[in-house]
């Protein structure tokens, strides 16, 4: 359902149409995760505005609060690379890489796979040697 405050965002209102995001933690980062989602339905900006919702925006979303706006939430010492991070983000880290359906003649599920886009490899690449970095007290 569209956002009262904000008629560029929808958001998560007990009158609003059901709509149901499954999540699973791939690898977590000092200040990030890499989430795997998977939809039962498909409602406008579904995967952002649950992510918002749950306090965990997607990074570099910043209609729903995954820019600079979020820097507060992150810890001082981890603060200098989130900012990082987003400075190097030209969009929101949200693709999807997987994309399964029956079709609607044959019947046949049909699946397409494409590799992650390489801004994002970028992302995750840097994340990845920053929270290494600092689990190894270097």
């Amino acid at each position: 359902m569209r956002d009262p405050h904000n008629p560029l965002r929808m958001g998560v209102f007990s009158e609003g149409k059901p709509a149901i995001t499954h999540y699973e933690v791939e690898e977590s980062f000092r200040f990030t995760a890499l989430l795997r989602l998977w939809l039962e339905t498909g409602r406008t900006h579904q995967i952002r505005v649950h992510m918002r919702h749950t306090g965990t925006p997607i990074v570099g979303d910043p209609l729903y609060d995954g820019g600079s706006c979020a820097l507060h939430r992150i810890g001082s010492l981890d603060r200098p690379l989130a900012r990082k991070l987003l400075e190097f983000c030209p969009a929101q880290l949200l693709q999807a890489v997987k994309l399964s359906f029956t079709h609607p003649r044959s019947k046949q599920l049909m699946t397409f796979e494409i590799p992650l886009e390489p801004d994002f490899q970028w992302a995750l690449d840097f994340v990845r040697q920053e929270t290494a970095i600092r689990q190894s007290g270097v």
